[in-house]
């Protein structure tokens, strides 16, 4: 799979504590994220506890920019929230939630642009599961 980045698969990979993880639908968004933009395919994935809708719903308005966003000292510290998903800054094509904030974590949730990574059908990114 195309990343593009050996630090994304590290971050990605200590996404991948939670129990399982399975492949939801598709979310339309613009890169960069815009509130009106749709204009980039997203798979979503889910693992743990939350279901493919909470996922969907989480990530989609982190992508439309209808996410709280909290602005740290730079990009590692700044991060979006909704209800109780914390969402870092997006980075090259994927965008990932966790909830709750701190490790355990009960579910994380992951898009990857369609365009410029490969998007399993079948089952999660082998960094995700």
């Amino acid at each position: 799979m195309l990343l593009g980045s050996g630090l994304i698969v590290l971050v990605l990979a200590q996404a991948a504590g939670a129990s399982g993880g399975h492949v939801c639908g598709f979310i339309t968004a613009s890169v960069p994220y815009a509130r009106h933009g749709n204009a980039k395919r997203w798979r979503v994935y889910v693992s743990g506890v939350a279901t493919c809708q909470a996922a969907e719903t989480t990530l989609s308005a982190v992508m439309h920019l209808d996410a709280a966003q909290y602005v740290g000292r730079d990009e590692a510290s700044s991060y979006f929230t909704v209800g109780s998903w914390r969402c870092p800054f997006g980075n090259m094509g994927v965008q990932t939630c966790e909830q709750p904030a701190r490790a355990p974590y009960r579910a994380r949730a992951l898009a990857v642009e369609c365009t410029s990574n490969a998007c399993p059908s079948s089952r999660p990114p082998s960094y995700f599961r």
